[in-house]
């Protein structure tokens, strides 16, 4: 008895016991629980559910007469509650990363809960539904977000379609049919105005319970002052345990007293009174956010079920996640409300992956090196290249590195280990690979939970989401983007910046686009073009046949395409030369089909060059060639125009759409027609007054692009 007095109320006190340190490890930890563990966890329980329920391996929810399934759970009701506890989470998520498998997997959870076959699942997915409509509404008058309102209000649309015709022929309904004719002991043919509302409730709504509340009321009456202090306990004298009302509030007040309840309530109340005070002290309509109310939600409705059927306060399983949701709906108001530290108003952060080579790290250069002239700049780098680093950064501006020179990209030594079939450094190579995923992100996480600058700049989507979730408060949040949109792509982009203060672009093209995407959000779209590193004191003579393009040489950028063009182009003049400046996962394959087309002598792949080799190589050409599928912006065009050099494109890339005006400074070829492409080519060549005067309209074109007119639009934006 004395053995199962102990295994009870460690069982009944383990919320308060996880709250408290809960609470005291995400205060010290600066730990911070994302919205998608929960949803992961949702989802996780559902599938185990269905699977034991559709492979014939399930519980069932009662036994005799009801139906229902649990999987391989052991009580319906603690499922139910666990489930209805994170469906409003998984809900909230699904809306924010706008993905398709977390839509799906909510239609999935609702039906996992009516084939559980009880009042607690059907009735708190009614509520849930019913109130996030109630919430997208309070969201859209607050926020006026309604791009969220769309969304929102679409998928709540389909999810109560679904339940609509899930409900007629559910498990639900039959259990609640024979509820109401086996319960009460009625006939079909007699009067419901016969059955005393007492009845209705005890046995329809609260399944009999009340007769256990009426008998453990009965002994609480008889009990001593002691048994009503400190409670009546589970066991009578002869060690026979009695049966739990199973409404948590009654079972806890009547089992452990007033003392154990005050004992039990204490952590709870003390956190819910230091809610209670932010929120006072706070404007309430900053606390109008989806992803705080869907929380908030989750608690209501877990002790709305205890109150009903319990197996929430006293059940270690849900009551884990019932503290966790508390403590992490604490700290989400907590961070809200509270500065993490002071920021300092000189100071810009850019985020990097590496300083190598491209186009980002050329914005990273030459935008970190004017900004110095008016801010304290720093790159927060998370590769270090030490022997092989590209773009010259301003000695004004400091570099922090978060990974050491050892930990670099090795996907090409895992091939490489696969094609030599050594096993044992293919294991150690991902191993190698695995930390590196792990650390870069952690690290970066750290660094800017920690930073204070006044402005944070992201360059890529994983840095954005960092941004986004961890940035300060304090901290203008500034999204850069240097990709193609496109609907895949564009959709991860949105979802990375929940929330970001500013998106940049390069150009109008993509400014319009997102404007669109983000329509309601709090953030602004604004367009400011990338700034060349230097005006060139020369321009190219455009005397010779050389030909030039720059980029990484990955699939997207089309070299394989600029290759053949040239060999067509080779056999129609040989005087031709093409250089490729530029380093990347196509090179081998590059080479090959250089050396299967016998161009070697007049193709060269040099590799990357810094700024200075790449001016003396646009010097020396006459053309620059691009056949990028794709490009945001194009930077390498303007660095090819600002030494007189005229650039031929395809229409594909639609961000140089906004550079290379045809026939002005430069060529366009519309479909990717690369016959038209070589043709283009040896016409301009025959043409050279026009070729000339494409190269002084280049010139002009690249004025636009100085770093005194760029440095000013981002200075205006900083002010």
């Amino acid at each position: 008895m004395i053995l199962g007095e102990i295994k009870n109320s460690v069982k009944a006190f383990f919320a308060p016991i996880v709250l408290i340190n809960f609470y005291d490890i995400f205060r010290n930890e600066k730990i911070n629980i994302k919205s998608r563990y929960f949803a992961y966890i949702a989802i996780e329980y559902a599938l185990l559910l269905l699977f034991a329920n559709f492979t014939g391996t399930a519980f069932e929810s009662y036994i005799g007469g009801k139906q229902g399934r649990i999987g391989w759970f052991f009580a319906a009701n603690d499922i139910s509650a666990l489930l209805v506890l994170l469906l409003p989470i998984l809900y909230f998520y699904a809306i924010k990363s706008d993905s398709k498998i977390f839509i799906i997997s909510l239609f999935g959870v609702i039906y996992s809960l009516f084939e559980i076959g009880t009042k607690v699942s059907v009735i708190g997915v009614l509520i849930i539904l019913f109130v996030s409509f109630v919430l997208s509404f309070i969201n859209y008058f607050k926020v006026k977000n309604k791009y969220k309102l769309r969304k929102n209000i679409i998928l709540l649309c389909a999810l109560s379609v679904f339940v609509i015709l899930l409900i007629p022929n559910s498990i639900f309904v039959n259990n609640i049919k024979l509820q109401y004719y086996n319960k009460i002991n009625i006939s079909q043919n007699q009067l419901v105005s016969d059955i005393s509302s007492d009845e209705i409730v005890n046995n329809l709504i609260f399944s009999g319970r009340d007769e256990f509340k009426k008998e453990t009321q009965r002994r609480y009456k008889n009990s001593n002052l002691y048994q009503k202090l400190f409670g009546m306990g589970n066991f009578d004298k002869n060690g026979i345990e009695y049966k739990l009302i199973e409404r948590d509030q009654y079972d806890l007040f009547y089992n452990y007293g007033i003392i154990g309840n005050l004992i039990y309530l204490f952590s709870f109340v003390i956190l819910l009174f230091k809610i209670l005070k932010m929120l006072l002290h706070n404007n309430i309509t900053n606390f109008f956010r989806m992803n705080i109310e869907v929380y908030a939600l989750s608690i209501v409705l877990l002790i709305g079920i205890s109150f009903y059927s319990g197996h929430v306060l006293l059940t270690p399983t849900v009551s884990l996640y019932l503290s966790s949701v508390v403590v992490v709906l604490y700290f989400k108001i907590f961070n809200l409300v509270t500065p993490t530290h002071k920021k300092n108003n000189k100071k810009i952060t850019i985020m990097a992956l590496h300083l190598k080579y491209g186009g980002v790290e050329k914005f990273i250069s030459n935008t970190s090196k004017f900004l110095s002239d008016n801010y304290e700049v720093e790159i927060v780098s998370v590769y270090h290249y030490p022997n092989n680093q590209i773009v010259s950064i301003d000695e004004r501006v400091k570099v922090v590195y978060l990974l050491n020179e050892k930990l670099l990209p090795n996907r090409e030594k895992i091939i490489s280990c696969i094609k030599q079939k050594n096993f044992l450094q293919i294991f150690k190579e991902i191993f190698i690979s695995i930390k590196i995923i792990i650390l870069k992100r952690i690290r970066m996480i750290k660094y800017i939970k920690k930073c204070d600058s006044a402005v944070i700049i992201s360059t890529r989507i994983e840095h954005n989401r960092i941004l986004s979730e961890y940035g300060s408060p304090n901290s203008i949040k500034i999204v850069t983007e240097h990709n193609y949109y496109s609907g895949k792509y564009s959709k991860k982009v949105i979802s990375s910046c929940e929330n970001v203060d500013y998106f940049i672009v390069s150009t109008d093209d993509q400014k319009k686009y997102y404007e669109k995407k983000f329509a309601g959000n709090k953030l602004k779209t604004k367009k400011i073009p990338f700034a060349l590193e230097y005006i060139a004191e020369k321009k190219s003579k455009l005397k010779n046949y050389n030909l030039v393009s720059i980029g990484r040489l990955s699939p997207e950028k089309g070299y394989c395409d600029l290759i053949e063009i040239f060999s067509k182009l080779n056999k129609i003049n040989r005087k031709f030369n093409l250089t490729i400046i530029g380093e990347g996962t196509e090179r081998k394959k590059l080479e090959e089909s250089i050396k299967t087309l016998k161009l070697d002598k007049k193709i060269k792949l040099v590799g990357a060059k810094d700024s200075k080799e790449i001016g003396k190589i646009l010097l020396n050409s006459s053309l620059y060639l691009m056949t990028s599928h794709t490009e945001s912006f194009g930077i390498v065009l303007i660095e090819s125009m600002n030494y007189g050099v005229p650039c031929i494109i395809f229409d594909s890339a639609k961000g140089a759409l906004e550079l290379v005006k045809h026939n002005y400074n430069g060529i366009v070829i519309k479909d990717r027609d690369s016959e038209r492409y070589c043709l283009e080519i040896i016409r301009i060549f025959n043409e050279r007054e026009k070729l000339q005067k494409m190269g002084v309209n280049s010139k002009k074109f690249s004025d636009n692009f100085t770093v005194e007119k760029i440095k000013k639009e981002w200075i205006k934006l900083l002010r």
